[in-house]
């Protein structure tokens, strides 16, 4: 009994896993400049600025995101 329990619970277990990735392959979200590098992480500033002058913002914002393990 105790061995069909493990296994009910290693199946639920990698079933789990599987649904986790769904999205790896996907379109990303920004596409620019990689700014900086770690190891484990790069900095994508985005292509085109956006002028944020009107509300007293700067002329040219570019948007940047942070990315890990990256390919």
């Amino acid at each position: 009994m105790r061995h069909l329990q493990k296994l009910i619970f290693l199946l639920f277990v990698s079933i789990s896993l599987i649904g986790c990735q769904d999205n790896l392959d996907r379109d990303p979200d920004i596409t620019g400049y990689v700014v900086e590098q770690t190891e484990n992480n790069i900095l994508v500033a985005s292509e085109s600025a956006i002028d944020l002058s009107s509300n007293g913002g700067v002329r040219n914002f570019y948007q940047m995101v942070w990315f890990s393990n990256p390919p």
